[in-house]
Parts: structure tokens; sequence; C-alpha cells
């Protein structure tokens, strides 16, 4: 796995597939009769489309879904970046996630004080996908 791409979880490439992505991705999660959970690499492939079973899913970079989400479901998710000053040797930021859906904002923060800009961005592409599977989009 390319180290400095981040890939949306297990979780999200599930919501993913129930709202149609479509788009040929180089890795794909496969959970095992098991339970077992792995990620696998290769060729470009639409994982999702059915010919590879149900239990594997395309995982696509954050980025890949996020412009997905907003070329074919017409949602804008994002992060919003919170800086904050105690005095000038302690500044930290937080970031909270945000989805724009049929003209509506949702926002917010899974996480007490998320430092992580992936954390809150794969929580905007979940958070998006609900929402849209929710109005069956």
């Amino acid at each position: 796995m390319n180290t400095h791409e981040s890939y949306v979880s297990l979780e999200t490439s599930k919501l993913l597939k129930q709202a149609g992505f479509d788009w040929s991705v180089e890795q794909w999660y496969e959970v095992l009769e098991n339970g077992q959970e792995m990620y696998a690499e290769g060729m470009t492939y639409n994982m999702n489309c059915g010919l590879y079973g149900e239990s594997v899913y395309s995982m696509p970079t954050l980025s890949i879904a996020q412009r997905w989400l907003r070329e074919v479901k017409n949602c804008y998710v994002g992060v919003e970046e919170f800086v904050h000053n105690l005095d000038k040797n302690n500044i930290y930021y937080t970031y909270n996630w945000v989805v724009y859906l049929d003209g509506d904002r949702h926002s917010g923060s899974d996480y007490d004080n998320t430092h992580y800009y992936e954390v809150a961005l794969e929580t905007s592409i979940k958070k998006a996908l609900e929402l849209i599977l929710e109005k069956g989009e």
C-alpha cells in the first residue's frame, strides 16, 4: 500500500459500495469467511461491480472518495480547522467534519479535540454517505 496516501476504512468502503461507488482503484478490502479483514493491491479494477463477490470492497484514497462524492453525488465534504492560541508557545489545531448536501450544511466532531485532518476527512465522507443512503440517493 502506498503509505503517502490515506485510504478510507473498511466501514467507509462498505458505505461507498452501498452508495454506488464504481470507480476503478488499485486497492481493495476483502472480508474472509472467518471474518478476517485484509487488503490487497494490484491492477486497477472496479471492485464494487459485483464480479468479485459481496465480501470485496474498493478502497479508494480519501481524496478519491471526496472527489467521487462531489462529482457524482453533488455533495461537498471537507474539514474545518480551528486554531487554539493558549499563548505564543502553545498553539494547537483541531478539525471538525463538514458536509454540504442538497443545500444543507452538516458539521461536527465525533472526537474530542481531533488533531488529525485525515480523521476529520474520513468522518465527513462517512457522514455524507450515511446522509445519502438515508435519503435513498
